[in-house]
């Protein structure tokens, strides 16, 4: 997501805030175009190791594509929006309601990474959040 960091150097971040006592709040989104199950576990299992260095966690199961951004111009060009899909027209997906997000903006969804991935992914974090519960 060109954040022009490491994944070290978000750790050491995290270290150091605990050792000069600032509260950490950290965000995460998973779905990300090119990204796969396994990477998001990656992601997860990162939370993980490090929760004690997290005072409050948040995330989304999903990418939101919105027009004229990179993500929405990938989206058209690998077909990751229905065929019949137009920004003049209304959108509405129940599917994403139920991931907790709005309905009327669509989602990145991959051969990689769709409806089944998401739901074990939900899976995962809902264990994390049942381990760590002041941590959402």
């Amino acid at each position: 997501m060109h954040k022009g960091i490491t994944v070290e150097q978000a750790e050491r971040v995290l270290r150091w805030t605990k050792d000069i006592g600032l509260y950490t709040k950290v965000f995460f989104t998973f779905g990300h175009i090119g990204e796969t199950l396994e990477d998001a576990v990656k992601t997860v299992e990162f939370m993980e190791r490090y929760a004690k260095y997290i005072d409050l966690a948040a995330y989304s199961v999903s990418v939101r594509i919105y027009p004229g951004t990179e993500v929405g111009q990938l989206a058209l060009a690998q077909g990751f929006l229905p065929k019949d899909f137009s920004w003049d027209r209304p959108y509405f997906d129940q599917k994403i309601e139920a991931l907790g997000t709005d309905p009327i903006i669509p989602i990145v969804l991959q051969p990689q990474f769709g409806w089944k991935e998401f739901r074990k992914l939900e899976l995962r974090l809902t264990w994390f959040w049942l381990k760590h519960p002041r941590r959402h």
